[in-house]
């Protein structure tokens, strides 16, 4: 959400936001990309986000829980920028308690190259940074899309 305080806000509060996957969403331009409250980062996490240009991409104020940010995009192949896990991180800042690593090496549409989504490559069990996961010399995206044979293992090509 261009230009609001907070692009996503996680209350800790409502039990009714139990296990909330935030997948496949563009979090740009806001002062805090995902606000997690206290009681709301157990549960529920983003996989396979663009989340740029904000002043904090995720800001988690739960002390007793990580918040799982792992395969997205920070707007840098370096990740996301923390003061002690990651300082020579250029992209969106994170809080403490937020993990992040693995990140995404391009943007979530197709960080790799290989034609599939970060969400169907994770879905798929292969690599978003990784083009060919099974090392066979074809592309994730040509075994799922054209060929109908396993990325995941060589000798099905």
């Amino acid at each position: 959400m261009p230009g609001w305080a907070t692009g996503i806000h996680l209350y800790g509060d409502y039990t009714d936001l139990d296990v909330q996957d935030i997948m496949g969403n563009q979090i740009r331009d806001s002062e805090v990309g995902i606000l997690v409250d206290d009681g709301a980062a157990a549960n529920n996490s983003a996989h396979c986000n663009d989340i740029v240009g904000n002043g904090l991409g995720i800001e988690n104020r739960d002390p007793d829980d990580n918040f799982s940010a792992t395969h997205n995009w920070w707007g840098d192949s370096s990740g996301p920028h923390h003061g002690t896990n990651n300082t020579s991180g250029l992209g969106d800042p994170v809080t403490d308690n937020v993990d992040f690593d693995p990140w995404l090496t391009g943007p979530a549409d197709d960080s790799d190259g290989d034609g599939l989504s970060c969400c169907k490559e994770l879905s798929a069990g292969t690599d978003p940074n990784d083009a060919d996961t099974d090392g066979d010399g074809l592309s994730d995206g040509d075994e799922v899309n054209t060929y109908g044979t396993d990325p995941l293992d060589e000798d099905t090509d």
